[in-house]
Parts: structure tokens; C-alpha cells; sequence
């Protein structure tokens, strides 16, 4: 099969995936977890539970805060100790529930997570009831951007093609690459799930070749559903973005400031097809995930769970090295190991000495330029961030970085080009809030 990739840019850095991909392990249960009510882009879910209240596992215990949002369920059974601010790995501080279980309610949920549950019929499920069960199950997507799955299947348009990323282009991380090897039937069902509630005719899940076991896996597991292609694509960073997917995919460009529904589509990661189909077709909402811990392996841990319970090799602090939430390119470090579990984490990265950034001033090289997936010019939009000229920055594009990191990673001096932007892009924001009032 011919591989497929996108045009411009890209790089290629060490893929460095120590993380055996041919199992999960599921963590024990903790017995205290803080669910904080923002997990995803949008509105903070509501709390509707109260200190002394008893929850149940699976219990919703905040609802949707907004027509974007999700909500949120209980990852154990327990009582709730408080509902207040818990830190986030990168320091933010947000409201949370907070549940502390007894030896009781640990043995009961134990005992339910044995009993595994049976499938259930959702085929004459309505489009409608469908992306409610998908909304209700707090289902955001897990390739990081944690939009909520029910509100982006729900597009203004009928899109033409589903595309399922199981590209997991980022280094170090192999949480997709071994849910598809553990979960292959599953992933093919919530793609058949998600093609209902979209209205999508057609579906495409895109894997690079350095997965042949889970593409084979995908490709057996399709048979039969000949609206489903499983499609390789050349490893290359960063193949997984939404427009350069697409592209490599179908040969399509989304224009600027637009999203893929402008061209026919609506990419999911495959781990949200998996979620959905634990939603869907079992009845259990998105309390748990599969993570990558750098060099130790795939683990499924509860949403909620501390950070500094999961079992990374020899405990290290944040000042011993620089723990990265999420994967090297694009994860951010944290500050505090005393932080949740949340649903958009991948993986725990552990970069050891910690990294000391010395740039150098820039040489004018454009090995950014090069390296930009998206065709701009980071030394520039980087530059005129960093001084504040935000509206010049906004001339050259800045609202298009994809802040993929390819540009810092080819920097010759070592300059945090995408952390500009980022700053950029926030600031740009706040404008633009500033002006609708």
C-alpha cells in the first residue's frame, strides 16, 4: 500500500518510544481522586453534588456548563470531602470535586471493574440520541484538544469522510498505538458509532508505518465495513494535525481560519473512538484512560488520580527533571506532581537533567520557515509576539500556527519560538473579548 503524507514542512525528530506498546496495565484504584471540572475546551462543567454527598463510579457529579462543554463523572465511588480548587499540572488553579473512598466502596468498585458489561444494540439508536449519550458521557477528544466529541460530530454540514487520527506522531508517547493493539474491534465499532451521529457516509483512519501490528490489527478488524479505510501514511511530524491529516488523506487544504467541516470533514482521535464506544455501546462514561509513562509503559489510570501516585520509574520531582504532561513536542512541563489526572493527558514524559534553555539570538537562517507545516514565517510572528505588536502578528498569520513546536525543535539558537507564539495567540484573544464588550 502506497504511503501518504502532507506537503510542506515537517520534521523528523527521535521517536524515542521505549514505552512497550503490547500492553495496558490497569492501575489499582486510589482511594482519593479530584475531578476538576475543567477537562475541556469550553465552559467549566457545574458541580451538582455537595460535601457529605455519597457517589457512585460513573456518577455524573457535574453537568455541562454550556452548549460547549462536558461533563463530569465520579472515576471512584466514595463521599465527597469538598468541592474546591485543586492545581493543575501546569500550575492553574481550577474548582474540583474531591472524593475519598472507604475499604467498601474500593472492594465494591473492584468487584464491578471485574464484571466486565455486556455490549448493548445502538444501531437503531437516533442520530439524536446518539450524540446525547456521546455528550452525557463527558466524551471530549483525547488526541489532546479535549473539544467535546458530541458538540464537534454535531457539524453545521453532513460531512463526507470521518477521519480517525491514529497517526500518535508525537515521541515517546504509545497510548494510541497500544489501545489499537489491545482494542481493534472496539475502535472500528465507535468509528461506526461516530459515522451514525456525524451523518458521515464514509470514514478513513490514518496510521503511520512505524504501527504495522495495530495497522494490521485496524485493517482485520474493518473487514466487512466497506466504508471504513484504514490508510498508511509515512512517519513524519506532524502528521497528526487536523489539516495536515486531511491533506495528506484527501488532498484537501483548509482555508485559513476555517475548520475541517469547511472541506467535508471532522477528524477524531481514535482513542475518542474507543471512549465512544465504552460510552455507547457499554454504558460507561470517559473516568479513565490510557497514558504513556516514558520508559515504563501503558497504563489505564482513573481521571482524578495524582499525578505523583502513578508509577514512574524511580519517583522523580519536578525538580529533579522536567516532566513533560503529554509528549516532548507538544506537552507542557509541569510544576507540581501533587496534580490530577485530567482526560486530555497522553502521557507523562521524563526528561532527565532537566533542560536549561540558553538562546542564542536568532541567525536569520529560516530553518523554522522551513520546518512549519503551515507555510509561515515563526521567527517573525514569534518576534512581533514577543514585543507586544500583536495586530502585526495577526497580519502575519499568527492565528494559523498549529504550535506543533517543529520551528523551536529546528532552531539553531535554541530560541522558544512556539512559546511566543503561544503568548501571541493568547493575547490575540483577549483582544478580541475585549472588543465584543
Amino acid at each position: 500500500m502506497k504511503t501518504l503524507t502532507f506537503k510542506i514542512g515537517g520534521i523528523h525528530p527521535p521517536q524515542d518510544k521505549t514505552a512497550p506498546a503490547d500492553r495496558i496495565i490497569t492501575v489499582v484504584l486510589p482511594r482519593k481522586v479530584a475531578m476538576p471540572m475543567q477537562m475541556h475546551i469550553g465552559a467549566p462543567a457545574k458541580p451538582i453534588v455537595a460535601k457529605g454527598d455519597h457517589v457512585e463510579r460513573g456518577q455524573m457529579i457535574a453537568e455541562a456548563g454550556g452548549k460547549i462543554s462536558a461533563p463530569v463523572h465520579a472515576s471512584i465511588s466514595g463521599t465527597v470531602s469538598a468541592v474546591g480548587p485543586v492545581t493543575l499540572a501546569q500550575g492553574r488553579s481550577v474548582n474540583a470535586v474531591h472524593i475519598t473512598a472507604t475499604d467498601q466502596d474500593h472492594a465494591n468498585d473492584m468487584a464491578r471493574i471485574q464484571a466486565k458489561p455486556n455490549s448493548k444494540p445502538w444501531k437503531e439508536i437516533s442520530r439524536t440520541d446518539l450524540l446525547s449519550a456521546i455528550a452525557n458521557a463527558g466524551v471530549v477528544g483525547l488526541g489532546g484538544a479535549t473539544f467535546p466529541t458530541a458538540v464537534k460530530l454535531n457539524a453545521p454540514s453532513t460531512p463526507e469522510y470521518l477521519i480517525i487520527n491514529a497517526c500518535e506522531c508525537e515521541p515517546r508517547l504509545t497510548c494510541d498505538d497500544a489501545t489499537m493493539r489491545a482494542y481493534p474491534d472496539q475502535i472500528v465499532e465507535g468509528t461506526l458509532i461516530m459515522m451514525a451521529a456525524s451523518g458521515a457516509p464514509k470514514a478513513i483512519i490514518g496510521i503511520e508505518n512505524n504501527k504495522m501490528e495495530a495497522f494490521e490489527k485496524l485493517v482485520n478488524a474493518s473487514k466487512g465495513h466497506p466504508e471504513i479505510e484504514v490508510q498508511l501514511l509515512k512517519a513524519r511530524y506532524p502528521q497528526g494535525c487536523e489539516k495536515q491529516l486531511i491533506y495528506a488523506l484527501l488532498k484537501r487544504e483548509i482555508p485559513s481560519g476555517q475548520l475541517p467541516i469547511s472541506v467535508g470533514c471532522v477528524v477524531q482521535n481514535v482513542g475518542t473512538a474507543y471512549a465512544v464506544y465504552q460510552a455507547v455501546a457499554l454504558g460507561q462514561p470517559l473516568i479513565e484512560r490510557v497514558i504513556t509513562i516514558d520508559g515504563c509503559g501503558n497504563y489505564l489510570v482513573p481521571v482524578g488520580m495524582t499525578l505523583s501516585e502513578l508509577p514512574v520509574e524511580g519517583y522523580v520531582t519536578v525538580a529533579e527533571a522536567d516532566v513533560v504532561a503529554g509528549g516532548p513536542m507538544m506537552g507542557q512541563s509541569t510544576v507540581t506532581m501533587d496534580a490530577p489526572v485530567v482526560k486530555g493527558l497522553s502521557g507523562i514524559s521524563v526528561i532527565t537533567p532537566p533542560l536549561s534553555f540558553n538562546p542564542d539570538p536568532c541567525i536569520r537562517c529560516a530553518a523554522c520557515a522551513e520546518a512549519c507545516p503551515m507555510g509561515l514565517e515563526p521567527f517573525m510572528i514569534s518576534t512581533l509576539s514577543r514585543l507586544g505588536k500583536i495586530e502585526e502578528a495577526l497580519a502575519n498569520n499568527l492565528m494559523d500556527c498549529i504550535e506543533c513546536g517543529s520551528c523551536s525543535y529546528s532552531c539553531p539558537s535554541a530560541r522558544p519560538l512556539v512559546d511566543f507564539i503561544r503568548y501571541g495567540k493568547g493575547k490575540a484573544r483577549a483582544l478580541a473579548q475585549a472588543k465584543k464588550k
